[in-house]
């Protein structure tokens, strides 16, 4: 569940503040600067977790939750017996829907889709009301706006246990407005099931 990659260009990590503040040799501009990239950060942050919410989760929720609960009924109503099905064909095929609806659902248990998902849920707007504030603090001529925010995304940047791959990550820069659109790849439909039970 957990991606094996991190973006090199886009670090979660808050900026750091000089602790002497405009009164050392920051630039006057420093805060409004801290505050953009904060900004910045929060919402391709903010947007990669959508994206990945709407992308690959939610075909392993098609997969692993759907599909299970799809078996489970279907199991159940030819363990009953129906009449137009005979009874050596009904209890077999019964037995084997109940399993696929097993093994799906341990898979779904083992990858802890749900954990990771739910934390998705969790930080994407949270870095949204970040950058909302970060947006609103440059306009702001509150100094004590800077450290709060900073804070804030400190803590959350801290308390993440949802790592997304480069490629939301980069996706999201294009969404957000902060990286020129490239020439997509073609995509290919070889492979699916593979990319969909490698590591998130």
């Amino acid at each position: 569940m957990m991606p094996d990659q991190t973006d090199p260009e886009l670090s979660t990590a808050p900026p750091k503040q000089d602790a002497a503040g405009l009164a050392g040799n920051e630039s006057p501009d420093a805060p409004q600067q801290r505050l953009a990239q904060i900004e910045r950060e929060a919402t391709v942050l903010a947007e990669a977790y959508r994206l990945r919410l709407v992308g690959r989760l939610w075909w392993a929720n098609l997969m692993f939750v759907v599909l299970p609960a799809v078996f489970a009924t279907a199991a159940a109503i030819f363990a009953a017996g129906p009449d137009p099905v005979p009874p050596a064909v009904a209890a077999p095929l019964a037995a084997s829907l109940a399993g696929f609806a097993a093994v799906l659902t341990a898979i779904h248990k083992a990858l802890k889709c749900e954990e990771y998902q739910t934390e998705c849920l969790r930080l994407g707007p949270a870095y949204e009301a970040i950058a909302i504030q970060a947006g609103s603090a440059k306009i702001s001529s509150d100094p004590d706006k800077l450290n709060e925010i900073t804070e804030q995304f400190a803590k959350l940047t801290e308390s993440a246990k949802a790592p997304l791959p480069n490629k939301y990550i980069e996706n999201a820069k294009v969404r957000a407005g902060y990286k020129p659109c490239t020439e997509a790849t073609p995509s290919t439909r070889k492979g699916w099931l593979r990319r969909l039970l490698q590591p998130w």
